[in-house]
């Protein structure tokens, strides 16, 4: 597959894979609030699907994850806590390749949005309250709208994704 981009990155990452499924370990955190002497989450190696790969900068790192569980108290990211054999698991090289390309994406600014949302053609039509809104916002030009209101529109047709 090629892709029109104007940009490659490679990046090497390590990680963790379960000989038996061939599958590379994720991880999840968990709070330790209300714990003491402990930091504030707990990272925890798994294998079930959903959980986002563990992956670090160093291969020493990964091979030391590999040979030694950290206890949930000081388990970080780079120190994880698991209850896998080393024999179970195999140091593995993950190289993750990144296209990039500018894109230019057009949202509405802040009138906009509310010229769309109040004015001729809305469903929600109501000069009186734009001609009001267009007033804050010229007063308060720290005004904004949220994604939500964004997706609102473009739900509605009223513009496009």
């Amino acid at each position: 597959m090629k892709l029109d981009c104007e940009e490659e990155t490679v990046v090497v990452k390590y990680g963790l894979r379960l000989k038996k499924s061939g599958q590379i370990l994720g991880y999840y955190n968990t709070s330790n609030q209300g714990s003491d002497f402990c930091g504030e989450t707990s990272t925890r190696l798994s294998d079930l699907d959903g959980y986002p790969m563990w992956l670090v900068d160093k291969a020493y790192i990964a091979a030391y994850v590999r040979q030694f569980s950290t206890e949930w108290y000081n388990a970080g990211y780079e120190t994880p806590q698991h209850s896998y054999e080393p024999e179970e698991l195999e140091l593995t090289v993950v190289k993750m390749i990144t296209r990039t390309r500018p894109l230019i994406v057009k949202i509405p600014t802040v009138e906009e949005y509310f010229r769309i949302r109040y004015g001729e053609g809305s469903k929600h039509k109501n000069l009186e309250h734009l001609e009001m809104v267009l007033k804050d916002i010229k007063e308060h030009p720290d005004i904004s709208y949220s994604l939500y209101d964004l997706k609102e529109l473009m739900r509605e047709g009223l513009i496009k994704s």
